[in-house]
């Protein structure tokens, strides 16, 4: 599974790490989204990461992320955070509409599938 960024859970951005004199955070530059400062950088990643938790997993999930449904691996196409569906390929090439609560593992939840900044 390739690692992953930060993702907005507000927007789908990026959660760009930043320095502001003695503190370090995280903030999405495409909406208000932002971390509470840390006076380190891991602080900043804990806070980030911790935000980001307190989100529903379909708004946490992101394009190009790998779930779990039926026990099998398949890839997030696209998602309808009102609907609650992410539109989903299988190895086998074929896209199917599955409702949230029929995911068996999200990324955060696979092996392997801990988000890190870049």
């Amino acid at each position: 599974m390739k690692m992953k960024t930060l993702n907005c859970p507000v927007c789908g951005g990026s959660l760009v790490f930043y320095k502001s004199g003695e503190h370090y955070g995280y903030q999405c530059f495409d909406c208000p989204l932002s971390v509470v400062e840390s006076s380190t950088p891991e602080g900043a990643l804990n806070n980030a990461k911790q935000l980001i938790s307190l989100f529903p997993p379909i708004m946490q999930v992101q394009i190009e992320d790998t779930v779990l449904w039926k026990s099998c691996p398949v890839i997030v196409l696209d998602k309808d955070i009102k609907v609650g569906e992410l539109m989903v390929l299988d190895s086998y090439g074929n896209k199917h509409m599955v409702d949230q609560q029929d995911i068996d593992g999200w990324p955060w939840e696979l092996e392997g599938g801990e988000y890190v900044p870049s």
